[in-house]
């Protein structure tokens, strides 16, 4: 189908269920499992509520990946940490970079449309920005400042995010947090920051 649903998977459950004890414990944010009216929906993240919505229908992978990213929200657009000039655009960036951190983290795969994803938001913002992708010195005035604060904020919740995810690891299979592949996985996933940063030449999906 055009929405990819993912598949059940009990590996990625057990990630699930440790992520959301995480931002359940650690930072007061409950997770539900909603009916979100459209298929194309697949989670959102309330700042007033402090709470993330995750479309029932999707499956074990899907719901992963997809709690990953709201929970980017959580870190950083919670009214406490949210910057109160930025635009939706550049939430939805910030969202995805942290995102992709966590992942490249835990040795997962950092998928096309993940990739496209986060490319189609840091042009969308660009252009609102009205930076050329070309003009290097003025990307990086906008770009930088924003990459370092979620490099910033994601240092400093992953400490406490690995002691839930080391619970539901230990016995994964897929998912391995040796040291190695914590190296590996960073730098592919900055890799992907990085390209976009460079380019911008996928378009969002």
């Amino acid at each position: 189908s055009f929405y990819h649903m993912g598949y059940e998977d009990m590996d990625s459950r057990k990630l699930l269920n440790s992520i959301i004890e995480y931002a359940e414990k650690e930072l007061s944010c409950p997770v539900y499992f909603s009916n979100l009216q459209s298929i194309s929906l697949r989670g959102e993240y309330s700042p007033i509520g402090h709470y993330i919505s995750i479309n029932e229908k999707l499956k074990d992978s899907e719901r992963v990946s997809t709690l990953i990213h709201e929970l980017g929200h959580a870190l950083l657009h919670h009214r406490e940490n949210r910057d109160h000039t930025a635009t939706v655009t550049q939430r939805e960036l910030e969202a995805d970079m942290l995102a992709l951190m966590a992942q490249s983290r835990l040795g997962m795969e950092i998928t096309e449309g993940r990739a496209r994803h986060l490319a189609g938001h840091y042009r969308a913002f660009m252009a609102e920005q009205k930076v050329e992708i070309e003009s290097e010195k003025k990307k990086d005035g906008v770009f930088l400042p924003i990459i370092n604060r979620v490099f910033q904020r994601f240092d400093e919740a992953w400490g406490n995010m690995e002691k839930y995810l080391n619970q539901s690891t230990r016995e994964m299979e897929t998912v391995n947090l040796s040291i190695q592949k914590r190296t590996e996985g960073a730098e592919a996933g900055y890799d992907e920051i990085g390209r976009a940063w460079s380019s911008g030449k996928s378009e969002e999906t």
